[in-house]
């Protein structure tokens, strides 16, 4: 029986795989001294020795390595890692992938007091530069914001604490396809928000890992997690649907934590005509009413140059009519129409702040976040819509 379980979800990163492997040793020594832990490496079938260099490693904590079971996926490993924990009686279970660069001991301490009892859910808050996480700052912070009333950053981080409590919940709820995928984080943080769960946030500085140009390489990634996020809350209509406003979410702290940033490539030109392309051909206008036309002039003003072209509150409304459709009709002709005009949004974004600071950018992402709270009456307007 082990008291807290380490899982990382793994796929041809050995690389990396070993040092994020030791952190987490280290940090179950030097923070849970006195409760039993483990170390579950769930993969994926990695072909570059992912198994075999962590199989070689020697801890002062028990590990294991286990090629998970059901369809391959992100979503699939922490299924096993989740289901795995419980069957060994765990009070809570930390959640960290296996690319990072700048994990610390510290993040299992943070993330580890969700085997403590007092909450169900942590989730990450890192020091991230303007251009990282696109797809949480213009899509599952302002909407999980909006929809739920509670600030959480990085629903999408992919480092967590889960308490057991929550841990059976996930087991129980409905896994759409998305779920199995890279859906499986906005589905933690979402679930636990619309039942009620105990939320908190972790600092854990510097997030450094591998990554991509935003505007070229997330198309699957961005339909995972909108299939995931607009799944949810059609299921829990009831729970957000009275919320208006936000609240914040307590902040853990501890121990000294990387600030640096991780510069994420981006390639404008390209994205904006990547942008008119995806629109041409994902957008629709079924979906988008009224404000296709609007939409086709932001792709104008983006294409000419002109500074906000595709403001905060036409973005919310593209999002929420998005959610609509999709509540009524479960297609994925549906989320690649919003991905094209979130491909505007992002290019937009990323014109808009280029000579702004990590810090003042992020000042216009809460702005957006708040034009989702002030434009939520417009969500329940179009729900019902036939």
């Amino acid at each position: 029986m082990y008291h807290i379980v380490v899982g990382v979800p793994s796929y041809n990163t050995a690389a990396t795989v070993c040092y994020v492997v030791k952190q987490a040793a280290l940090g179950l020594e030097r923070h849970f001294p006195g409760e039993r832990g483990l170390i579950l490496v769930s993969d994926g079938g990695s072909q570059d020795g992912t198994p075999e260099v962590v199989e070689a490693l020697k801890l002062s904590v028990d590990k294991v390595v286990e090629r998970y079971p059901g369809p391959p996926g992100k979503g699939s490993a922490i299924r096993h890692i989740m289901a795995k924990a419980l069957e060994y009686g765990a009070e809570g279970i930390v959640l960290v992938d296996s690319d990072l660069r700048s994990i610390t001991p510290e993040w299992i301490k943070l993330l580890g007091q969700a085997a403590r009892g007092r909450y169900d859910l942590i989730t990450p808050l890192y020091h991230r530069s303007k251009y990282d996480g696109m797809i949480t700052k213009h899509l599952a912070y302002p909407l999980t914001r909006a929809l739920y009333g509670r600030r959480v950053r990085q629903p999408i981080g992919g480092d967590f604490g889960v308490s057991a409590r929550l841990a059976e919940k996930l087991l129980e709820e409905p896994w759409a396809d998305y779920t199995y995928r890279y859906g499986i984080d906005i589905f933690i943080t979402s679930t636990a928000l619309a039942t009620g769960a105990r939320v908190a946030q972790a600092d854990l500085g510097s997030k450094l890992h591998d990554m991509k140009d935003p505007l070229k390489h997330l198309e699957g990634m961005f339909t995972d997690v909108s299939g995931s996020l607009f799944t949810v809350a059609s299921r829990h209509v009831d729970k957000w649907w009275s919320i208006s406003g936000s609240t914040e979410v307590e902040l853990l702290e501890g121990g000294a934590m990387l600030r640096c940033t991780q510069p994420a490539p981006v390639d404008l030109k390209q994205g904006i005509a990547r942008f008119k392309r995806a629109l041409a051909g994902y957008a629709s206008r079924s979906v988008l009413k009224e404000l296709y036309t609007e939409v086709q002039e932001a792709a104008r003003r983006l294409a000419g140059g002109e500074a906000d072209s595709f403001p905060s509150t036409l973005w919310a409304r593209v999002v929420y009519r998005h959610l609509a459709a999709y509540a009524r009709r479960r297609s994925e002709g549906v989320l690649r129409s919003l991905y094209a005009c979130w491909l505007g949004k992002v290019a937009a974004f990323i014109a808009d702040t280029a000579e702004l600071s990590d810090r003042e950018a992020e000042l216009e992402v809460q702005r957006e976040a708040e034009c989702f709270e002030s434009e939520k009456e417009y969500l329940k307007q179009v729900w019902g819509e036939a």
